[in-house]
């Protein structure tokens, strides 16, 4: 007979198996997720500790590591471009497109349909910078650079709906798939609104995206892969 400790591992092990066939199985269209879903601003993260100008609050430092051979970073530009300032971090994917970003380092615009992050993260990455709107009662436009508090799959509700996973869940189950590189980063703007219907960020986000562009080849500089 199977004891306790055991039979939490059998468990563990089958939603395991079933996360991976149902991101495996899962194709999700850019534009549809998009129309789907409502606002999604991320909250709850850790307190931040240090104030700079513009701006722009840092909570650690990144750790210069040699450039490694065939190396991937992604970078994941997340938001809804329905939502007003919930499109943030897209704007941002797009403004680091234009800055010529290395080979090692892959721009996504993941939008709000997550389980697409987790398909990238499949195929192996080194390192993940997520861009976002973030709501943590700071000044609008603030900028902040953490690394994000990622919890556990808990249970089979866990992985109810993942055709329509936000970045939040897609980062628990890249998890659970042991998929989640082990440098991960959030480079976040404090939102003004991120509910209401209409393309275009607030003239404060507006003027954030560039100080974000710029955390974020200052994250990619510190992983070891130059981006001026």
């Amino acid at each position: 007979m199977l004891d306790r400790q055991e039979l939490g591992r059998e468990e563990l092990r089958s939603m395991r198996q079933r996360l991976e066939r149902l991101v495996e199985t899962t194709d999700v269209g850019q534009d549809d997720a998009e129309v789907v879903a409502g606002g999604r601003v991320l909250d709850g993260v850790a307190r931040l500790v240090v104030t700079g100008n513009p701006l722009l609050q840092l909570c650690d430092r990144v750790e210069h590591v040699p450039i490694l051979p065939d190396m991937r970073i992604i970078v994941a530009g997340v938001g809804n471009v329905l939502r007003g300032d919930d499109g943030f971090g897209v704007a941002v994917a797009d403004r680091l497109l234009e800055q010529k970003p290395p080979t090692e380092v892959e721009i996504l615009d993941v939008g709000i349909g997550g389980i697409h992050l987790v398909q990238e993260l499949l195929a192996g990455a080194d390192a993940l910078v997520v861009v976002d709107a973030v709501d943590l009662g700071r000044a609008p436009g603030t900028v902040v650079v953490q690394r994000p508090e990622i919890r556990e799959i808990e249970g089979p509700d866990d992985l109810a709906s993942v055709h329509y996973a936000t970045p939040e869940r897609a980062l628990m189950f890249a998890r659970g798939l042991e998929i989640l590189p082990a440098s991960v980063w959030l480079v976040g703007c404090q939102v003004v609104d991120a509910e209401s219907i209409g393309h275009g960020l607030s003239a404060k986000l507006a003027g954030a995206v560039e100080a974000a562009a710029a955390e974020v080849r200052r994250l990619v500089t510190g992983l070891g892969v130059p981006w001026i």
